[in-house]
């Protein structure tokens, strides 16, 4: 299948039901060949989206991808990050994220939040870490793996997680390397397909 867009894919998430979401990036990467109502058609045409919500970038976020910030788990219900009020400037903005998909989903769409730890202030190769990151996990048939950290928001996030999808195993991804792999920008999504 040919999509003329340009594209990373870690800037989708879908509920396979014809509804996605994207950042920005989606469009300012087309914006010299596609106007946004033709990037929304192409993805109708392509690919059955019939509802695309765009958000904002996470600021300071290189990628501009959502799937470290939003991520459907199941048609009808939505995990948003939540950031402790530590770090005041994250806590806004995904309090924004989750309150605009509200209201853009509406009442028969369920928006939870995910608990994130404050992310270290630290760049490798030009993108800042994504240490204490939950909602960049990777999801196989009735399998989530999420990021573990060993920190306290990963016991809360399993606990959420757990009971949202209550005939999915949820597993912490708590391996040795997890902190090495998130310190660079990503996490189990972004180094992996997605296999529904």
């Amino acid at each position: 299948m040919d999509i003329p867009l340009v594209w990373d894919i870690g800037n989708l998430t879908h509920n396979g039901e014809g509804t996605a979401i994207v950042t920005t990036r989606l469009i300012d990467y087309n914006k010299d060949t596609f106007t946004e109502p033709r990037v929304r058609e192409l993805l109708r045409e392509i690919l059955n989206i019939t509802r695309l919500i765009i958000l904002p970038e996470e600021p300071e976020d290189e990628t501009g991808h959502i799937d470290g910030m939003v991520r459907f788990l199941d048609p009808k219900t939505v995990a948003v990050g939540a950031y402790p009020s530590g770090w005041s400037k994250g806590k806004r903005f995904m309090d924004m994220i989750a309150t605009t998909l509200r209201q853009e989903l509406g009442r028969e769409y369920t928006v939870i939040r995910i608990p994130n730890d404050m992310p270290p202030n630290e760049k490798k190769e030009g993108i800042y870490s994504a240490v204490g990151n939950h909602i960049n996990f990777l999801r196989f048939g009735n399998t989530l793996l999420f990021p573990a950290y060993g920190i306290q928001e990963d016991g809360e996030s399993a606990i959420i997680l757990r009971e949202t999808l209550s005939n999915t195993d949820v597993i912490p991804a708590n391996i040795p390397d997890i902190n090495k792999l998130a310190s660079r920008g990503g996490v189990l999504n972004c180094m992996t397909w997605v296999l529904h």
